[in-house]
């Protein structure tokens, strides 16, 4: 969909790791990974001066009430369900980039 430099980590260890050792411009992440969860990938980044500021995009099959309530008190502010199309996805990640970025200037 017109994006490069796209990076993956096998897991939410991996992810931590990555994000440490490597500038982003934005996180997707689902919800359930081996490791750590989408959700505590998020709270790590929120926990960390140098991670907090990187837009985060979470991806679920299922979000229940008390679990968005619990992500959102965790800090999320941008989501996708599963099944979803590359055009909803891309509009979701320019949405948020864009925003990301009228924020920073």
């Amino acid at each position: 969909d017109g994006f490069s430099n796209v990076s993956e980590a096998e897991n939410g260890n991996a992810a931590i790791i990555f994000l440490e050792n490597n500038p982003v411009h934005l996180v997707l992440s689902d919800w359930f990974m081996p490791g750590k969860s989408g959700l505590e990938l998020l709270e790590f980044m929120q926990n960390s001066e140098n991670l907090k500021h990187i837009p985060f995009i979470m991806i679920t099959a299922n979000l229940s009430l008390p679990e968005f309530e619990k992500a959102a008190e965790k800090g999320l502010r941008n989501y996708i369900t599963k099944p979803f199309s590359s055009d909803i996805l891309r509009k979701k990640v320019e949405a948020v980039l864009s925003k990301s970025q009228g924020a920073v200037e």
